[in-house]
């Protein structure tokens, strides 16, 4: 979506005015390396070496700028999940799985996914689109709000999970899964690359196992609807 060196460019060779998806875009970078609570807009600006008085041009504080990071990652998500399956169960898990790679990718952004409140629009999208999935599943009802419910907590909270302590959080799950002395476990622990590898690993088992049962809840409502 953005060109990655833009804010490497020193000032004299910038020919453009920055613009709100380039404040986004350095945001997101920024947090990825400094962490969620370090992020200010006047520290945004000092990043970029201009006043952060431009950075309030585009944004009234930083629980703004936040929901904008949110909307752009989600954003990401749908330019990323070309949807290829025929299925709603596949379209689905391909869907929640391109969510949870991206989100991989910036630790400590999913802790504003899960605290900042206002609407952003292309997390609405998304939704919709998952929410369609279900419903083409054969769910409605308070069926289709829990089975929602059920797998943005799945996706997001193994994110937080997964990601709490970045950057350290390979290590931390390799010495406490070593520290359990069970043979099943010595194998990934030898690394934290297959710490990594178990931890794809065991999402995508969970993934398919909880919309199994969405497959299953749906064809129970479309058998009772036909009797």
């Amino acid at each position: 979506m953005w060109d990655d060196d833009w804010y490497l460019a020193p000032m004299s060779r910038r020919t453009q005015p920055l613009t709100r998806d380039d404040f986004v875009a350095a945001a997101i970078r920024f947090v990825d390396e400094h962490g969620l609570a370090a992020l200010t807009l006047r520290a945004l600006g000092a990043t970029l070496g201009i006043g952060h008085t431009a950075v309030y041009r585009h944004f009234r504080d930083k629980d703004a700028l936040v929901v904008a990071m949110k909307d752009a990652i989600v954003t990401e998500v749908a330019l990323r999940a070309t949807i290829r399956s025929t299925t709603p169960r596949d379209q689905l898990i391909e869907r929640l799985s391109a969510l949870w790679e991206v989100l991989q990718r910036h630790p400590h952004v999913v802790a504003a996914m899960t605290t900042i409140t206002a609407p952003a629009p292309h997390a609405h999208d998304l939704a919709a689109l998952v929410i369609a999935d279900l419903e083409e599943l054969g769910l409605d009802g308070d069926a289709l709000a829990c089975c929602f419910q059920m797998l943005e907590s799945y996706v997001v909270g193994t994110q937080a999970f997964d990601l709490g302590g970045a950057p350290h959080h390979l290590e931390v799950r390799r010495q406490r899964h070593r520290s359990l002395g069970h043979a099943a476990f010595e194998p990934f622990t030898r690394s934290c690359a297959g710490v990594e590898a178990n931890n794809h690993a065991a999402f995508r088992l969970g993934l398919e196992l909880h919309v199994a049962g969405c497959v299953a809840l749906g064809e129970r409502n479309s058998a009772a609807a036909s009797r």
